[in-house]
């Protein structure tokens, strides 16, 4: 749960009205984009992101976490944990859409 929060803390403060699969998909895709520039490491980041998103859900709603999602887990806290780190170290993107769509950052 308290990986859930920190995920959603990272990459959607900005979205706090979104729907539940609508969070699901933008943080997702968002921290995909903000951790790698390589596509294929892209697509892991995302279906971690995806797969920690919905264990945080069975935390949440069934009160406890299978064990085969205990892997996705720790793989999604590394991932948190660098985005927390490249958060301190580059600051947050201006538009986390601008950041999807390509936008010139200068």
């Amino acid at each position: 749960i308290d990986l859930r929060i920190a995920l959603e803390m990272l990459f959607l403060k900005d979205f706090a009205n979104a729907r539940g699969q609508e969070m699901r998909f933008r943080l997702s895709l968002f921290g995909a984009w903000f951790l790698s520039e390589d596509t294929e490491q892209r697509r892991r980041i995302w279906k971690v992101l995806l797969d920690a998103y919905d264990a945080g859900s069975k935390a949440v709603h069934l009160g406890q976490v299978p064990e085969r999602d205990r892997g996705t887990l720790s793989c999604a806290q590394d991932l948190c944990r660098k985005g927390i780190l490249k958060l301190l170290h580059e600051g947050p993107p201006d538009d986390w859409v601008d950041l999807i769509l390509g936008a010139d950052s200068s």
